[in-house]
């Protein structure tokens, strides 16, 4: 697949549910090009039903919004696409600085908008579940607080975004 769009610029990273470029025009904007596999989604309806539960992660407290942007036809089905502001991921660090210093602060701010450990990286608030919160998916805001930018959630019981995503060897 070829990405034949003004907003697209540099490509910057290929995940196991998504693609990143940099956005042509904006340099404090990254595009992100999801997919349920290598071949996109089946049509606009499966996109529909994939949106209206992923735009939920954007009600999660310190998340990066996403803004859905539009859409890439491929060879055998769609890619939505979606616009999101550019941040720096933390530094790696080993698991007993994640341990030590990270996960207390954390904790400590996720707790002061409801949301509560229950297990060793998920915290909920009754209604959403949120993982996967590690150094490459946060970062710190103006203020020092964490952010997130690509966390997994969980509504009622339901994941917001398939797990069983590919990486697209098709937009590289």
């Amino acid at each position: 697949m070829k990405v034949s769009s003004p907003e697209f610029g540099s490509f910057i990273d290929k995940r196991s549910e998504q693609a990143v470029f940099n956005h042509a025009t904006d340099p404090t904007k990254v595009i992100k090009v999801y997919a349920v596999n290598e071949n996109g989604f089946p049509n606009i309806e499966a996109i529909r039903e994939f949106h209206k539960h992923f735009m939920k992660r954007n009600q999660i407290p310190f998340t990066v919004k996403n803004k859905f942007s539009g859409y890439l036809k491929g060879e055998n089905g769609i890619f939505p696409y979606y616009i999101q502001d550019k941040v720096k991921p933390l530094s790696p660090m080993n698991n007993t600085q994640y341990e030590k210093k990270l996960l207390p602060r954390l904790t400590k701010q996720l707790e002061t908008k409801g949301y509560k450990p229950i297990g060793s990286d998920a915290y909920s608030n009754g209604k959403f579940t949120i993982t996967d919160l590690t150094e490459e998916n946060m970062a710190l805001d103006n203020n020092g607080n964490f952010i997130f930018f690509d966390p997994r959630v969980y509504f009622w019981g339901g994941t917001l975004h398939k797990r069983n995503f590919r990486t697209l060897n098709a937009l590289i």
